[in-house]
């Protein structure tokens, strides 16, 4: 038998639009990775979403659910690093600090996107 204990030092965070993949997040000009267009508004649009939520410091745990509109084939870890990149400085202080990550990728009605952060004692 499992026991499910959950955390109440968890935030859950629920952004109600598609992530952006990597290979959308950044360019490559002049040999160098940069945040493109595309990249900067996503990171925009994340901050403005996430209002009056905390910084954790420290080792952290983070979850992400990503939920997709159509069956269109993505790749789990393009939205990940992407999703982690915009967060970085807004919900945790660097993504070093990311100890423990799930991710999971649902196909479903609408595009949305669950993150579950906690710190690790």
């Amino acid at each position: 038998m499992i026991n499910f204990v959950r955390n109440v030092n968890m935030n859950e965070i629920t952004l109600n639009f598609a992530c952006l993949s990597y290979n959308t997040y950044y360019r490559i000009m002049r040999g160098r990775y940069i945040i493109s267009a595309k990249g900067r508004a996503f990171r925009q649009l994340v901050k403005d979403s996430i209002i009056n939520q905390p910084l954790v410091q420290g080792r952290i745990k983070l979850e992400i659910e990503f939920h997709f509109r159509d069956r269109r084939i993505r790749d789990l870890d393009n939205h990940t690093k992407a999703l982690i990149d915009a967060l970085k400085g807004i919900l945790f202080v660097d993504d070093s600090d990311i100890f423990v990550l799930n991710t999971s990728k649902h196909i479903g009605v609408v595009s949305k996107t669950i993150i579950r952060i906690s710190a690790l004692n």
